[in-house]
């Protein structure tokens, strides 16, 4: 398997947005949307898209998993379990081209 190492100058490091604590679940979903398209933005950013698109189809979708894992260790290291499985999933979906319409 490939494993995931990046030549890129490393990308900003994500952090939580400031404001009101997250009382209601819209404002949990607003900022797990936005973490998400930041972690897309960097993965973009970091990964070679020419050399991922001529990938099969499961090495592609392995590889990029362990990126968005990764980075998401590095960026959020307090965001674990269900949550973190949820935007990894989320974010490898986008970027290997199985979004919420193809899903």
């Amino acid at each position: 398997m490939t494993s995931f190492h990046s030549s890129r100058p490393q990308a900003p490091t994500l952090r939580p947005t400031a404001g009101p604590a997250r009382t209601t679940p819209g404002r949990y979903n607003e900022d797990m949307e936005q973490l998400i398209f930041r972690m897309h933005q960097m993965l973009i950013d970091e990964l070679d898209a020419d050399q991922i698109s001529a990938m099969p189809a499961d090495e592609r979708r392995k590889v990029v998993e362990q990126a968005a894992e990764t980075l998401l260790r590095r960026e959020m290291p307090g965001v674990g379990g269900i949550t973190r499985d949820q935007i990894v999933s989320r974010v490898v979906d986008e970027i290997v081209g199985l979004g919420p319409i193809d899903a």
